[in-house]
């Protein structure tokens, strides 16, 4: 079965809303899915059950890329999960 999964990306602070950031499934060494962020900071998509690791990427002011650190999540039932950018790399 396929279950949803809502993806909240903040900013460092955990409370300002990421849109446009690109968020990024991976099981393995394998990219099973990649989108945006919409104007509520939540990316939603439907994923077999597994165990993914998760990420998210936002340019900022500067040009440079900020990221999440790697969420490891295991996904059983329709789910939601919350990571916070981290400082510009």
């Amino acid at each position: 079965p396929a279950y949803l999964v809502s993806v909240l990306v903040t900013d460092r602070d955990g409370i300002t809303l990421v849109s446009g950031a690109e968020v990024m499934f991976k099981s393995g060494e394998i990219f099973v899915n990649v989108g945006i962020t919409g104007a509520d900071g939540y990316f939603y998509s439907r994923l077999p059950e597994g165990t993914y690791d998760i990420s998210a990427f936002y340019p900022d002011n500067s040009g440079k890329m900020k990221s999440t650190t790697l969420l490891k999540f295991e996904l059983n039932k329709d789910s939601e999960a919350s990571i916070a950018l981290s400082s510009s790399r």
